[in-house]
């Protein structure tokens, strides 16, 4: 019966939230955005999205993410919130 619990309240927190495209900025930068309207979803919960999000695009270039600057928008329980994230995919020797 917890296994049943927890699972739930993983996909309803999870299924809230939604990440836009990987849009390219200048200099070979990219930014990704995860919203949410869910008032019970953390802010760790968005920034996690996002860098999963990115790290994943990284790595279909067979190159590691590196994280420029990201950033929480929203009141938590009032309003649509999001985290913005600014990264580079970088040769993986580069972020050892």
């Amino acid at each position: 019966m917890r296994i049943y619990t927890a699972l739930s309240i993983t996909l309803l927190l999870c299924s809230c939230t939604s990440v836009s495209p990987i849009q390219r900025d200048a200099r070979e930068r990219y930014s990704v955005t995860a919203r949410t309207s869910n008032p019970i979803v953390s802010w760790r919960h968005l920034m996690n999205v996002s860098i999963g999000h990115a790290a994943e695009f990284c790595e279909q270039e067979d190159k590691a993410m590196h994280q420029v600057d990201i950033g929480t928008f929203g009141v938590r329980g009032f309003s649509p919130r999001e985290a913005d994230l600014r990264f580079e995919c970088v040769p993986r020797w580069q972020q050892q």
